[in-house]
Parts: structure tokens; sequence; C-alpha cells
């Protein structure tokens, strides 16, 4: 997992995650945060997923979460499907309620705000610098 500000990750750097996943075989979750406004909670989650030997990105994601499990579910726009980190990789989740997904999403941001409430404000720094 990499944490960048701005609300979108420029090619260049698109392209080097995606040689790093193909170089070190494992999936990668980029979380992008609007310059001086970390404490909003994440603007974007992009998931760069190996999948049958190529490498599939799947930007504009959101996190979706139940309320009564331990766990969250990275959903990339429009899809039906998940991720779901279960402490050493990511695993696709078939089957997200799409009928429930507004709920689930407003649920996670909510956590995902109060989370980053508790953050230390020294690590935040790099965050809430604007860069020219």
């Amino acid at each position: 997992v990499v944490f960048l500000p701005g609300p979108i990750i420029p090619p260049d750097m698109r392209a080097h995650f995606v040689e790093s996943v193909k170089e070190k075989q494992f999936d990668f979750v980029c979380i992008q945060f609007e310059q001086g406004k970390v404490r909003g909670g994440p603007r974007n989650i992009t998931v760069f997923e190996r999948r049958d030997g190529d490498v599939l990105t799947w930007a504009k994601c959101t996190l979706w979460w139940t309320g009564h499990e331990e766990f969250y579910i990275i959903v990339p726009q429009g899809q039906d499907f998940g991720f779901r980190y279960n402490g050493f990789d990511l695993k696709r989740v078939p089957g997200v309620p799409t009928s429930n997904l507004g709920a689930g999403i407003v649920r996670a941001k909510e956590e995902l705000r109060k989370m980053a409430k508790r953050v230390p404000p020294s690590m935040l720094e790099q965050f809430n610098t604007r860069v020219n």
C-alpha cells in the first residue's frame, strides 16, 4: 500500500507501479489524498492486480464496509466484485452487494475519517504540503 497526495497518479508513476507489480509479483494499492485535507479521507484508490500473467489497473475504487465485519472491501467503480486484504495479499471478493453499495461506502468513509483523526500530525506533514 502506498499513500500519495493528489487526486490522480501521474502517468510515469503509474507505469512504474505496473512494472513493480510484474517484477515483485504482488498486488499493489495506491491510496490518494487531497493535499492539505488528509483528515477528510481518501479521494481515490487505485488497485494494480496481477491476473493471468498481466497487470490490471482498477482506478476510481472506493471502500465498502458492512459495519459488522472486521474488514473493508475495495470496490472498483461499476464492478460487482471487490478486493479484500487478508494480511498477505489481495483476494478478489465476488458478489459485492450493489444494492447496498452506497450505504457501505458511507460507513467506510466515516470510519476512515475517524482513523485519519487519530494519525499524529507529524505523519501527515508530507500530505499537507503543496507540491509545485
